[in-house]
């Protein structure tokens, strides 16, 4: 009885540990999104694929954090999968949108942080297998 009863609990450890294999697994496929928007002169920030032609970032990373002047969106490019220096697929910007109340001067503390957010529109889409964009809702219609 004492060996049936070890040999259940052994199954069900194997099985739970295989169970959070596949959860980890999944959770960096969602990782892979997320990437680093790298911008011309220097500076980078966080971005995360959203689907496969557009990522999404904080508003502020659109501006020279020196003049306050919008950067030209030719002069990012997105770094998907980044790890270790490296990363999975490379895309270069075509457009970049910040939130349309979102000041990068003028406004402090929470009124800036409030719609500090920017969408921005790769050149080409990301269709690889080890990269599974962060959908966290459905885009809106075309022209909305």
């Amino acid at each position: 009885m004492r060996v049936l009863i070890l040999g259940l609990v052994a199954f069900w450890a194997a099985a739970a540990a295989c169970a959070q294999s596949q959860d980890a697994i999944d959770d960096a496929k969602l990782w892979s999104s997320v990437g680093r928007l790298n911008i011309y002169g220097g500076g980078f920030c966080t971005a995360t694929l959203v689907n496969e032609t557009h990522i999404l970032t904080a508003g502020h990373c659109l501006y020279d954090a020196k003049t306050g002047h919008p950067v030209d969106p030719s002069l990012m490019e997105f770094r998907a999968g980044w790890k270790h220096g490296r990363a999975e697929a490379y895309r270069k910007v075509r457009r970049a949108v910040p939130h349309p109340h979102f000041a990068f001067s003028g406004a402090t503390g929470l009124q800036r942080v409030a719609n500090d957010v920017a969408l921005l529109e790769l050149e080409s889409p990301i269709n690889h297998p080890n990269i599974t964009p962060y959908r966290i809702a459905q885009m809106p219609p075309e022209g909305a």
